[in-house]
């Protein structure tokens, strides 16, 4: 039965109904609990909190992010731990509280750089770079957007990837210390102006 609204939650959440979906979930996370089985219920519990979070509850997302990240440190899923903690940052920058973000940002980046999970970390990265750009870090925001084109050149390069990638990558990368990194930071500050400060990646690194 939870397999079904799990399946019903999925199709309204693709569509768009967040109440249908969020009820699915609920239905879901009911049925897993009661089967006493950790693993189904951490991930219905995780993905109730996404829907709740994307529908403005963020008490409600805090929550289930709270329990389902109990359960993981028990399991000591490194990966999944690290996916709330950023889970838990973002509602703190969506609640408007950027500094109580920043300690579940750091412990997930502390995490995920030994996993070498290159999506999660290119989306944290970002995450933590607007926010020093929102705190016109300016230096510190550019280092943070740099790094991820830093991993992606390393990472061509030990997979053997076609050579103008590496030299892509590198040529964003490597001149940070000349003008090329004046310009790369000149390109930030636009891109924070222009867009207000926006917010965090919402919902980029899914719990399941």
């Amino acid at each position: 039965m939870s397999d079904d609204h799990k399946h019903r939650a999925r199709i309204f959440l693709h569509r768009g109904d967040l109440i249908q979906a969020r009820a699915a979930w609920e239905a879901a996370f009911a049925d897993d609990r009661a089967s006493n089985n950790q693993p189904d219920f951490s991930d219905s519990l995780g993905n109730l909190g996404n829907v709740c979070a994307l529908s403005g509850d963020l008490d409600r997302a805090e929550a289930c992010y709270r329990k389902v990240l109990a359960i993981q440190r028990t399991e000591r899923n490194q990966q999944a731990i690290a996916h709330t903690l950023v889970h838990l940052g973002n509602l703190h920058i969506g609640a408007g509280h950027p500094e109580k973000a920043r300690p579940y940002y750091l412990e997930a980046l502390d995490l995920l750089k030994p996993l070498n999970d290159d999506r999660a970390l290119g989306i944290l990265y970002h995450n933590i770079g607007m926010e020093e750009a929102c705190r016109t870090q300016w230096d510190e925001a550019t280092a943070y957007f740099t790094r991820p084109l830093m991993r992606i050149a390393s990472s061509a390069m030990r997979k053997g990837w076609p050579s103008p990638i590496v030299r892509w990558a590198k040529r964003f990368w490597m001149p940070r210390r000349a003008k090329g990194g004046k310009m790369f930071q000149q390109r930030v500050r636009t891109l924070y102006q222009a867009r207000k400060c926006p917010r965090r990646s919402r919902g980029a690194v899914p719990v399941s």
